[in-house]
């Protein structure tokens, strides 16, 4: 269970909406989509603070946008980070790779977004399945 999010633009192929086909795969933000476990409410939280619950039409290219973005973004990497345990190496370690992992596959969706925007002059849509 969980909610997938995905990217659409004008002008979208079926190969593009195909490559968002990857079996859950957390580090798929550069083909436009971004998967949060039901267990990852921080990710949650940073996906409905910055696109709203039910997304939508979205200017990826509003300096407003984008500020407010970057900010959720860094809470998200705080909030997980004053989570982890690290007197259990092991376990540290794979949870700051999935930090990692998230931050960037976001920083791809959210770039590709604004790619799509400059390319075609229309606002993307932000789809929030669950």
């Amino acid at each position: 269970m969980g909610m997938s999010v995905y990217l659409e633009w004008d002008g979208m192929t079926k190969e593009d909406e195909d490559k968002q086909i990857t079996g859950f795969d957390i580090t798929s933000g550069h083909v436009g989509y971004l998967r949060a476990s039901i267990w990852d409410e921080d990710f949650y939280s940073l996906i409905f603070h910055v696109f709203g619950e039910d997304g939508g039409e979205f200017d990826f290219l509003d300096k407003n946008n984008k500020r407010k973005a970057t900010k959720e973004l860094a809470k998200y990497i705080m909030r997980r980070l004053n989570k982890i345990d690290f007197g259990d190496t092991n376990s540290a370690m794979g949870e700051l790779f999935n930090i990692s992992a998230k931050a960037k596959s976001f920083t791809e969706f959210y770039k590709l977004g604004a790619k799509k925007q400059e390319e075609t002059r229309k606002l993307p849509k932000v789809i929030v399945s669950y």
